[in-house]
């Protein structure tokens, strides 16, 4: 993973670029809060959420999947507010994690899509509803009803939140 420092690009022989290694897999996602500008939030196919501090210079794990790298993939976020996000995985499950609670616990699980989840956005100004995209032989747009959700317990699969419209298509969504 790479930052430019466009501000001090080529001063003093140095290029600006900052190069880091923070994960053991890809990174899928990557976040600033604009309230705290200070911080970068990243999350990786290795079941990681990391976060930089840009004044420490120093990367903290904000999260690490209780599943075996080989079992989880996040492939997909969504940052919501009050360092909580919203991670896809490859396994078709939408998982929320409150990256402030460092551990190896989801606070709610819930299989969304039938097979990978491409994408998940929660609905900006209506943050009641979450969309997923999924993958496969005809990709499917969901939309969930959050109030609906019936949690089985802190890390656990729970029952699936209300559908509330679902659009097929005959590709894989982004």
């Amino acid at each position: 993973m790479g930052l430019w420092d466009v501000d001090n690009a080529g001063r003093g022989g140095a290029d600006g670029v900052y190069h880091y290694r923070p994960h053991v897999g890809s990174v899928e996602a990557m976040h600033c809060y604009p309230e705290d500008p200070s911080k970068l939030h990243t999350l990786s196919r290795d079941g990681t959420a990391r976060t930089l501090d840009l004044e420490k210079e120093a990367w903290l794990q904000s999260f690490c999947a209780p599943e075996s790298i080989y079992d989880v993939a996040f492939t997909s976020a969504d940052f919501a507010p009050e360092s909580r996000l919203w991670v896809g995985r490859g396994d078709g499950v939408v998982s929320l994690i409150d990256a402030r609670a460092s551990g190896r616990k989801y606070q709610t699980s819930s299989q969304a899509q039938d097979s990978k989840v491409n994408s998940v956005q929660q609905w900006p100004g209506r943050p009641q509803l979450l969309c997923t995209a999924g993958m496969g032989k005809a990709g499917e747009i969901r939309v969930h009803d959050l109030r609906k959700f019936s949690s089985g317990g802190s890390g656990s699969n729970s029952s699936l939140p209300l559908l509330l419209a679902a659009d097929e298509h005959t590709k894989s969504i982004n």
